[in-house]
């Protein structure tokens, strides 16, 4: 199971600017179930996903995962978690040019 507790990122644009991608998100997904994120271009869905798989960290809050929260660890465990547990489709495909789709 993986969670979400009251998360909350906050992009700086500047020095003086700030945008709230999202706030106080709690999200539970069981082991073995599917979830589907849907929203508008902009909405915070990569970034929730990035914080969700440890790639980016949460301005507030935490995500738990098998009740321990994963922005306590530190790069090795992050990584193993990663490599064991998450999967990623970037949908930037250009980020790595040399492979293609067969």
């Amino acid at each position: 199971m993986i969670e979400a507790r009251n998360l909350t990122k906050i992009a700086c644009k500047g020095p003086a600017s700030e945008v709230v991608v999202f706030e106080n998100v709690n999200l539970t997904v069981e082991t073995w179930k599917i979830v589907s994120i849907v929203g508008p271009s902009g909405a915070g869905k990569s970034t929730l996903l990035h914080l969700f798989g440890g790639l980016d960290t949460p301005t507030r809050g935490e995500v738990l995962f098998k009740k321990r929260n994963i922005f306590q660890w530190g790069a090795p465990e992050l990584a193993r978690f990663r490599n064991r547990h998450v999967g990623f489709v970037f949908q930037f495909h250009h980020l790595l040019p040399e492979f293609t789709t067969l």
